[in-house]
């Protein structure tokens, strides 16, 4: 019995890519980071191999590019969902809730107010998943483009530039 290995496949094969077949879970951030690598390592990495195992007709790379269109389109939908989700828990967060100063003008009278109390590092975390999430959409943009400049070298200009935007 021989095993497939589906990643031997062209991308447009490989990924007969279903939108709502996985998605991500942006709590879970070592999760997300890990759907992000793997997306990128299926589709992105794969694209050369593809591209030499196409025949190199229009047709087919009109396949190649659409299909990394709407893995691209995918991922990214899913960082800025995940991004939202980031930004609505730290508005959150912020907004001083009734409970919390009266428990923390306890806290300064007594004396107990430490670092953590005062909200310097308070939603750290939310922050640095907003900062590497945004960090994550540039990359999809700089990912978008090297595949279309790979795409149109072997594509004879396919995509065309105004495609692009």
């Amino acid at each position: 019995m021989s095993t497939f290995n589906n990643n031997l496949l062209p991308i447009h094969q490989n990924l007969s890519f279903d939108p709502q077949q996985y998605v991500p879970i942006c709590e879970d951030f070592t999760e997300f980071q890990s759907y992000l690598s793997s997306s990128r390592r299926i589709s992105n990495d794969n694209l050369t191999f593809t591209l030499n195992r196409s025949d190199g007709s229009l047709g087919s790379c009109q396949e190649v590019w659409s299909t990394m269109e709407k893995i691209n389109s995918f991922r990214s939908l899913n960082i800025k969902r995940c991004l939202s989700f980031y930004e609505e828990k730290l508005e959150a967060a912020s907004i001083p809730k009734k409970e919390d100063n009266i428990y923390n003008d306890k806290k300064v009278k007594n004396g107990e107010l430490r670092r953590n109390d005062r909200g310097r590092s308070k939603n750290a975390f939310e922050r640095k998943a907003i900062s590497f999430l945004n960090s994550e959409l540039e990359v999809e943009k700089i990912l978008r483009e090297q595949a279309a400049k790979t795409i149109r070298t072997r594509c004879q200009g396919y995509p065309s530039q105004s495609s692009l935007s």
